[in-house]
């Protein structure tokens, strides 16, 4: 499924994200939310 490679695609990016700002790793989690919330309405 294309939904899962996504999700493990950014898991992967969480990983290597641990070495980045918190700041930066909190604007991921935010706007892939936002994305996720966006494909369940449609």
């Amino acid at each position: 499924m294309v939904y899962m490679k996504r999700v493990f695609d950014f898991l992967v990016c969480m990983e290597v994200l641990d070495s980045y700002q918190v700041d930066t790793k909190r604007w991921i989690i935010q706007t892939l939310h936002g994305f996720l919330n966006s494909q369940t309405i449609n």
